[in-house]
């Protein structure tokens, strides 16, 4: 009942309990985390893989480890950087209402795409999602993901892999679009609220309304890799730290956006309309300005 986000990655605190008690999730090591990263090896650490290893799908993760072991064998300068989020939202489940437990089994065919503007459906289970103009290094360009959704049958919520990442934008940056690569997981769970746990409003309405809380938690990470052309004029580690700041920004103004229009959906279809209209524009609009990130020329 919901759009994929490209680039998140959540591990459940209980893997596949959606409806346990909640557990605020620690941040994990293991993401490259913009260090300049010069080998094959120093790209393809274990340690920074097992994080999606643990919450995808085998025959997802074989696919993305096939292609990111071929692009990291690419001859050239290589960089990479990434970002990552958490963010939650509470949402009430009124006692005539239909469960979050239901909401988050939906099959990917019943999504809605919550955005209509930057989200369009290719298939059942398959999205594409374009972001707005972002400015990098003197550059503008626009990513365009096609994501697919895997739901677990569990019913603790769903995966969205990012397949593939195409870019538009003036100059040389269209010819650019197979020097990137990115390694990206949406995984958004759900649990209860312990009564304990609410804060003095929510415990108002349960009080008058009945029912209780759910927490939809949703952790954003991004892991993009660069092969930079011989003629870009600044140094790996400009390249670096001027990405980690572009996609820093990027998911802090995109992944609260997308927890508040998937708690107005689940608001919605637990009402009992399955109209599943896109209600919101701008999801994906992003205002980030890298001008003030100091650059170092080669």
């Amino acid at each position: 009942a919901w759009s994929p986000l490209g680039g998140a990655l959540w591990r459940p605190p209980a893997r596949g309990r959606g409806g346990g008690a909640c557990h605020r999730p620690g941040r994990r090591g293991g993401l490259v985390g913009g260090a300049t990263t010069r080998t094959l090896r120093a790209l393809r650490e274990p340690d920074v893989n097992d994080a999606v290893d643990e919450i995808a799908s085998d025959d997802a993760n074989d696919d993305a480890n096939e292609r990111l072991d071929a692009f990291l064998r690419r001859k050239g300068r290589h960089a990479s950087f990434s970002a990552t989020k958490i963010a939650s939202r509470r949402v009430h489940q009124a006692p005539e209402a239909r469960a979050v437990r239901a909401y988050m089994s939906l099959p990917a065919s019943q999504y809605s795409t919550l955005d209509g503007e930057s989200v369009e459906r290719v298939s059942d289970d398959t999205f594409k999602v374009e972001l707005s103009e972002l400015a990098f290094l003197g550059l503008s360009l626009r990513p365009r993901l096609k994501a697919k959704v895997r739901v677990r049958d569990d019913g603790s919520g769903c995966e969205v892999r990012v397949e593939d990442m195409e870019l538009t934008g003036s100059g040389v940056v269209e010819y650019a679009s197979d020097a990137f690569e990115i390694v990206s997981v949406n995984n958004v769970t759900w649990c209860d609220v312990e009564s304990e746990a609410l804060s003095a409003e929510e415990r108002a309405v349960v009080e008058s309304r009945g029912g209780e809380y759910k927490e939809l938690t949703s952790e954003t990470s991004v892991r993009v890799y660069i092969i930079v052309p011989g003629w870009f004029p600044f140094t790996i580690k400009s390249t670096e730290r001027t990405g980690r700041f572009v996609v820093n920004q990027v998911v802090a103004q995109v992944v609260p956006r997308f927890l508040n229009q998937l708690a107005e959906d689940y608001g919605t279809w637990s009402r009992g309309d399955d109209s599943r209209t896109a209600s919101a524009k701008g999801m994906f609009d992003c205002d980030v300005d890298d001008s003030a990130q100091e650059c170092e020329a080669v």
